[in-house]
């Protein structure tokens, strides 16, 4: 991907532009398709794995000045896993939650976490109790399998890759 020009977004070649280009039209296009769905990955300038970049139409009742919009959903696979805020406003977890739920899917457990924030072990276990119920699963392998779920998009960068 490469920085927004003249209020265009665009990819590195013209292959992935014209791609891009395309999906977004279908996404405006008044009679939908399944194709107004578009799916690509873009190859960064860095050699880093490309993005992942969908496009998804919106619907008319969101027109703006009788033109249809079309949202952007840029995912990076450098970002694996969710960050603490991600789980806090994903599943109302508390900042405390949020970091034990980033320790538990980072492999670390319990009693290396109290170790490590310095707090009691029955502590986290009040605090993980509360995450199972707030996420709706009862173990704690769900759980993990659950955060690994979350999907992760990289925010609007104003800096080329």
């Amino acid at each position: 991907m490469r920085q927004p020009r003249n209020g265009k977004i665009g990819a590195l070649d013209a292959f992935d532009s014209a791609r891009l280009e395309a999906f977004l039209t279908a996404a405006a296009a008044e009679q939908k398709t399944a194709a107004a769905i578009g799916r690509m990955r873009s190859r960064r300038h860095d050699r880093r794995p490309p993005y992942t970049l969908t496009v998804v139409p919106l619907g008319a009742e969101l027109a703006v000045y009788g033109r249809p919009l079309a949202m952007i959903v840029l995912a990076d696979p450098d970002e694996r896993s969710p960050s603490e805020r991600d789980l806090a406003e994903f599943f109302g977890l508390s900042p405390a939650e949020s970091r034990l739920a980033v320790a538990l899917l980072a492999g670390k457990r319990l009693g290396e976490v109290a170790r490590d924030f310095g707090v009691q072990i029955s502590t986290l276990r009040t605090q993980l109790s509360s995450i199972l119920r707030k996420t709706g699963v009862t173990r704690q392998v769900d759980l993990i399998r659950l955060l690994s779920s979350v999907p992760v998009i990289a925010p609007g960068t104003s800096q080329p890759d």
